[in-house]
C-alpha cells in the first residue's frame, strides 16, 4: 500500500539518519487522531497497530524477492481501475475478506488431496 512517504522501510526513515524532518514527524494518521482525540485507548491503538504490522509482515511474505508492496497495489488499482474504470474499494474488501477465508480455510480445514473439498471451494491448493 501507498505509504506517506516513499523513503519509509521497515518502519523507519530511510533517508535521514537523525530522524525524519518536521514535516515527516506532524504527519497524523487517522489512528493516531483518534488516541490524540481521547477517542481510542492507547491498548486499542496499540492492538490496532500491531494488527496493522502483522498484516503488512504477512503482506510481504507473500512477495516475489524484490517485490515492492507498493508495487502490487499500483498493480491492482491499474487492474481494478481498466476494468471497470474506477477502484472501488467496497469491491476490494469484500474480495479480500473472501480471500482471506478462503486462504484460513485452506491452511486449516482443508484435506490436502481431497477432491471433494476441491470441488465444493473450486479453491486450488
Amino acid at each position: 500500500m501507498p505509504q506517506p512517504c516513499e523513503f519509509l522501510h521497515n518502519r523507519t526513515c530511510g533517508i535521514y539518519a537523525d530522524g525524519p524532518p518536521h514535516v515527516c514527524s506532524a504527519f497524523r494518521c487517522s489512528l493516531l487522531r483518534r488516541f490524540e482525540a481521547g477517542d481510542l485507548a492507547l491498548d486499542d491503538a496499540l492492538v490496532e497497530v500491531a494488527e496493522g504490522h502483522r498484516l503488512h509482515d504477512a503482506a510481504r511474505a507473500e512477495l516475489e524477492p524484490g517485490t515492492r508492496l507498493a508495487d502490487v497495489y499500483r498493480e491492482l488499482a491499474e487492474g481494478a481501475a481498466a476494468q471497470d474504470g474506477a477502484f472501488d474499494m467496497s469491491k476490494a474488501r469484500r474480495q479480500v475478506a473472501l480471500i482471506a477465508l478462503m486462504v484460513y480455510a485452506q491452511d486449516h480445514f482443508r484435506v490436502p488431496g481431497n477432491a471433494a473439498d476441491q470441488q465444493r471451494t473450486n479453491f486450488p491448493g
